[in-house]
């Protein structure tokens, strides 16, 4: 009996590892505020979150015991279009960039295993410091994808293995008014002067 109970106890640690070894790392931005977006790398292994004012780079490792396997190697990158419905739109909104390194061994990987894939992600929203040209000197042909306000599967537009990296993230329209750019903010300035001027009424003579 005692030993029938070590095997079935044995036999349930072996599912849970297999299970666990299965999970994904589930990488997830929101970006409601202008600011610094929110962000969790559940499973990455060695993640390391740098934010700035509407940016966030995303460092880490895919790790063989963690996830089924490697993703494409390569860098890809995802465009987000605001809905005509925004006042300060359609226009380019955010940006994803995703970089999958070769599958590399050794002292460099933090798995257990000694093999893993370095993975680097790049959030930049539209209020970060050089947006325009960040988001003009992607390659052309980047996949555009309009934005609704609310978490965004985007995993294959970004050609990650979705069994082993799942990248959801969630813009801010219908949540919070969007803070133009300074260059914007001063055209709607000189616009609404302009307007002023041309309303003035006329003093009769």
């Amino acid at each position: 009996m005692y030993r029938l109970l070590q095997k079935i106890t044995i036999l349930a640690a072996t599912v849970v590892i297999v299970t666990t070894a299965a999970n994904a790392a589930a990488i997830s931005i929101i970006d409601l505020t202008d600011g610094n977006p929110v962000v969790t790398t559940g499973t990455l292994t060695g993640a390391a979150v740098n934010l700035s004012f509407e940016r966030a780079l995303i460092t880490g490792q895919l790790d063989p015991g963690n996830s089924p396997g490697p993703i494409v190697v390569g860098t890809r990158s995802l465009i987000f279009d605001e809905p005509a419905s925004d006042p300060f739109g359609p226009r380019l909104s955010d940006f994803i960039t995703l970089t999958a390194s070769d599958v590399i061994q050794g002292a460099a990987c933090f798995a257990t295993f000694g093999i893993c894939q370095n993975i680097t992600i790049l959030f930049e929203s539209d209020g970060a410091p050089a947006f325009d040209q960040h988001v003009a000197a992607l390659p052309a042909g980047t996949p555009h994808l309009l934005e609704n306000g609310a978490s965004q599967d985007v995993t294959v537009l970004l050609n990650s293995n979705s069994s082993s990296l799942q990248i959801s993230a969630t813009s801010d329209v219908g949540a919070t008014p969007e803070v133009p750019e300074p260059a914007s903010m001063v055209l709607m300035g000189m616009g609404l002067v302009l307007l002023a001027i041309v309303l003035k009424p006329r003093q009769p003579r």
